[in-house]
């Protein structure tokens, strides 16, 4: 049976990924499929599909070049400041926006793992990543901010604590959010 359990939770740590990409990228085609079914270009559903995923991949590729640009990448700040003063919008793409660029992007927010010290007692250890290594606007010299993601979910706490109280940990940044989120299950060492 508990072979069974650590199956199971397996197979949920591999299709949760995936189903939430998929969802997302399927999502994102039916938005582009379901453009050329309302203007008419062809009445061939298949068709339409075909050039649904094909103007959604130029698109995303597009905004990705266009990203990079240093004119667009001015334009695309100034509108994103914009888009954040609105009232109700800012509390729904702020957050998202924060998310996403902590995985991805160029702001990769996890760049530094560290084990820290949580029950000195018991010697009871977490890992988390640096997100701040000031505090001082916090009036907490001596302080760093550190996100602990939970396993099996991209939910997570954050905590103040001492400087003397976390170590790094030399592993790079994406294996030890594998690490965290599979519950321990992914292997480092044979990466």
């Amino acid at each position: 049976m508990k072979k069974i359990f650590t199956y199971f939770v397996q197979g949920i740590a591999i299709l949760i990924p995936l189903i939430i990409t998929l969802y997302i990228i399927i999502k994102l085609l039916f938005i582009f499929i379901d453009f050329f079914v309302w203007i008419g270009i062809t009445g061939n559903l298949w068709l339409d599909i075909i050039l649904g995923l094909l103007v959604m991949m130029i698109v995303v590729v597009g905004v990705g070049a266009l990203a990079s640009n240093y004119f667009f990448g001015n334009l695309m700040h100034f509108l994103e400041t914009q888009f954040e003063k609105l009232p109700l919008i800012r509390h729904i793409y702020s957050p998202i926006k924060d998310f996403t660029e902590a995985f991805v992007g160029n702001k990769k927010k996890f760049k530094y793992p560290v084990l820290i010290q949580t029950s000195p007692q018991n010697n009871y250890k977490e890992i988390g990543f640096i997100t701040q290594q000031d505090l001082n606007h916090l009036g907490m010299n001596d302080y760093v901010s550190v996100y602990v993601p939970f396993s099996y979910s991209f939910a997570g706490k954050l905590i103040l604590i001492k400087k003397e109280n976390i170590e790094p940990l030399n592993v790079h940044p994406t294996d030890a959010m594998k690490f965290i989120v599979s519950g321990g299950i992914y292997d480092i060492e044979n990466k």
